[in-house]
């Protein structure tokens, strides 16, 4: 293991250094690069601020694409930090569930895609400032993010294949930094056993900035069985030369030796114990443990011209994951995975192009990724490793060359884009001494218009695709109980279209978007009853899904502000028979029709650097609303929506002179204060009907910050 880490690093290093050396004649902020994705997807709304970097021949880029960003500033400042769905009901089109089962990690969707997962995160695309936390086959995980660190946040919905590959129903960038120079302690303790130490630090100079987290957290978990331990370590320096040329480094390890999972249960046991675990998870010792560690790197140049710009990433990851399932044969997992790529991209830029009064961009680059996965099955003996059942070696490369093309004329925005995915899958059967490949490859276009009818109105248009191959985790999980790839399973495909609008006073912006997605072959999780709590997957026909997001943001007063978000989304299956059921007209399972959000924040300033009329508070109050969803794909099981309301409220007091900035804030909050009876997490297709999850009633937590 050690032999093959250490040619990885040399393959990662390598490949840098030919991005840059290739490169190096030329200017920044290429359209693809993650950054400037952001530039390319902005909302138009004054409350955004958005950091990209604008390249002077471009201008300021309107709405193509719906996309919505969350700044979080102060606010994470009164949060309990213990997971990333405390700020994502702000999202409209975003629906996050299980938060509180630290062994399935919590599970997100963005417009469906993404809620057949059975833990973690699948079909959408994680980057932290710049970097993909995204394995190249699609699947990702948040028990790494530095959430103490996260600034802010952008989403992209719907499919953004011809952009970003494989996986990519959607997008989630996370950006760290923004607080001020010093440091930060804090403590904060909670229901159920919450503990949380916290050591941050910030510093700048004229051209360099540096920021580090180191924090632990513990709980024991609402439900029996359901305790966590987790470390995280983060690093980040940003580097600007006189000359243009920007550098990042980021690094990032965390060690989660302990989380427990208290498994699903039927609405009998819910109703007779809402605490309880399901005994065979006791039983079986049911639960993980992960190490995992991360190095990235990019670079870009922004002081050459206006006309010529480059941008090259590269990141290598690493994660050894230990897992126990309730059952015996094949119910002890060891995962050790390694994974690595490189980004990089051309952008031209030239004006008035075939004698049109224009501005136009043309970028052109490729996508390298390797993933490598060793996996191993034992017996579980009832909380102890036995004889092994599995050993295979699965790999997962992935190149795409990708053409974008943006032109502005007047008040017109046009983009069109293209990439070719190359994706080769191969196993290794150690145990049955056979071998197995796969190749699943598609091209992707992406056509997006923006009309802006005035500084404060404009209207988009577009029609892109996306293509998501199964897992190798869930193509490693055969039905038939023997080791390779199930064979019946297939990648599937989606068509979006969406029309949307942004409009944007003084102190009100509105965003609303209308879309409609077609799945072709859509992935769908089920379990058996020889393998309870292992999910399987099959491809299920055609599915149809349409919807509208609203979201608004109103400046009540210079501090206060309300957030609102909306969702309806109509997800239902087109073509598709299950065991002689047609299930055409079927709403998907595990995902409502309805949900919103309100949010209201008053958000003092950051180390009491106040105005006159505000006050040295941070305080939200967010409400927010699921509707029904189904459990299963017959839709024969309905769970009931509900109701949320969190507080969040903080204090601070200044310590010395404010030349010195330093304050002790105090910290607290309540979650669920109406104590509605409600489920963290519904596993979609469970077998024995054990949909269930339940979630905490009231609980509380407080703490102490000390910036220094």
């Amino acid at each position: 293991m050690l032999s093959a880490c250490l040619r990885l690093w040399v393959y990662f290093v390598l490949s840098l250094m030919l991005s840059a050396g290739l490169f190096a004649q030329v200017d920044s902020t290429a359209t693809i690069d993650p950054d400037s994705l952001a530039l390319l997807l902005q909302q138009n709304l004054n409350y955004v601020q958005v950091s990209a970097p604008r390249p002077a021949t471009v201008g300021p880029v309107r709405n193509l694409f719906a996309q919505s960003q969350l700044v979080i500033g102060n606010l994470r400042s009164v949060q309990p930090q213990q997971s990333l769905q405390e700020n994502l009901g702000l999202i409209a089109g975003l629906f996050s569930q299980n938060a509180n089962n630290y062994a399935q990690d919590l599970r997100i969707s963005i417009r469906g895609f993404g809620a057949r997962s059975a833990f973690g995160i699948r079909g959408i695309k994680l980057i932290v400032d710049g970097i993909p936390e995204t394995t190249p086959d699609g699947q990702g995980q948040i028990d790494n993010l530095p959430l103490g660190l996260i600034n802010s946040l952008e989403v992209y919905r719907g499919p953004l294949a011809s952009l970003y590959g494989n996986a990519a129903g959607g997008i989630i960038s996370l950006s760290t930094g923004g607080a001020p120079d010093g440091q930060q302690l804090a403590f904060t303790l909670g229901s159920y056993g919450l503990q949380k130490y916290q050591f941050i630090h910030n510093s700048s100079g004229e051209r360099s900035s540096f920021s580090g987290l180191l924090e632990h957290t513990r709980t024991d978990g609402y439900r029996q069985h359901s305790s966590a331990e987790n470390t995280v370590l983060n690093l980040r320096y940003n580097h600007l030369s006189r000359n243009g040329l920007s550098l990042k480094l980021q690094a990032n390890y965390t060690d989660s030796p302990t989380a427990q999972d208290p498994g699903g249960v039927n609405l009998e046991s819910v109703t007779a114990d809402r605490e309880a675990a399901r005994d065979r998870n006791l039983s079986f010792n049911a639960g993980e443990a992960i190490r995992h560690w991360k190095l990235g790197v990019s670079l870009s140049d922004q002081g050459i011209g206006k006309q010529l710009g480059w941008s090259s990433l590269a990141y290598l990851s690493g994660r050894q994951f230990s897992g126990r399932l309730p059952f015996e044969f094949g119910g002890w997992i060891e995962l050790d995975r390694i994974y690595f790529g490189n980004r990089s991209d051309l952008r031209f830029s030239f004006d008035n192009w075939l004698g049109f009064d224009s501005k136009t961009t043309l970028s052109i680059g490729y996508d390298w990724a390797v993933q490598q996965d060793d996996r191993q099955r034992f017996r579980n003996l009832e909380g102890t490793q036995g004889a092994a059942t599995l050993n295979q070696q699965e790999g997962f490369s992935n190149l795409g060359l990708f053409l974008v093309a943006q032109t502005q004329l007047r008040s017109w925005r046009i983009l069109l884009s293209l990439r070719q995915d190359w994706n080769w899958i191969s196993l290794d059967d150690r145990f049955n001494q056979a071998t197995a490949e796969r190749n699943l490859n598609a091209l992707n276009p992406a056509l997006g218009i923006n009309w802006a009818a005035s500084e404060q109105l404009n209207f988009f248009a577009n029609y892109r695709t996306g293509f998501e191959t199964p897992s190798l985790t869930e193509l490693a999980n055969n039905p038939n109980g023997e080791g390779g790839f199930n064979p019946d399973l297939g990648p599937q495909r989606s068509a979006n279209i969406e029309f949307g609008t942004n409009w944007n006073l003084q102190r009100l912006g509105i965003s609303a978007t209308f879309f409609h997605i077609r799945v072709e072959d859509e992935l769908i999780p089920f379990e058996l009853a020889a393998f309870p709590e292992r999910t399987f997957f099959r491809n299920a026909g055609s599915t149809l899904r349409s919807g509208l997001e609203v979201e608004a943001q109103i400046q009540l007063h210079d501090p206060l502000q309300l957030h609102l978000a909306y969702t309806y989304l109509s997800a239902r299956y087109q073509d598709f028979e299950l065991d002689g059921l047609q299930l055409a007209d079927r709403q998907l399972p595990g995902i409502p029709q309805h949900w919103a959000t309100a949010r209201l924040e008053y958000l003092g300033t950051e180390n009491l650097g106040i105005a006159a009329n505000q006050l040295p508070i941070t305080a939200a109050f967010q409400l927010r609303y699921l509707g029904e969803l189904y459990a299963d794909n017959s839709n024969e099981v309905e769970v009931p929506g509900y109701f949320l309301l969190d507080l969040n409220l903080g204090y601070s007091f200044q310590l010395g002179t404010k030349a010195k900035q330093r304050s002790l804030s105090v910290f607290s909050g309540i979650n669920n204060l109406f104590n509605a009876d409600y489920f963290d997490n519904i596993r979609i297709n469970a077998f024995g009907s054990r949909f269930y999850e339940a979630a905490p009633g009231t609980n509380f937590y407080a703490g102490l910050r000390l910036k220094f």
